[in-house]
């Protein structure tokens, strides 16, 4: 029962923000304008960078098998 003091005193504090915040609406740019200043390529290399770091860290937790397992080759120096 923690949870049933949440849900009254969320519904208290949305309605006296409703009510009482007054924000100063601005007029911003159109949607096509944000598009058009969106960096897609950036977000596409961060993403393929962090998917990658959590390939590696998922692959790390495996382990290797044996030595001449192709996942545990190391560069010979």
């Amino acid at each position: 029962m923690p949870n049933s003091i949440f849900r009254p005193t969320g519904g208290i504090a949305g309605l006296i923000l409703f009510f009482f915040l007054n924000l100063n609406p601005r007029r911003g740019k159109p949607l096509r304008e944000h598009v058009a200043e969106f960096d897609f390529v950036g977000l596409f290399l961060i993403t393929g960078g962090i998917l990658c770091i959590l390939f590696g860290f998922n692959e790390s937790e495996k382990g290797c098998e044996s030595l001449h397992s192709p996942r545990c080759r190391l560069p010979h120096s």
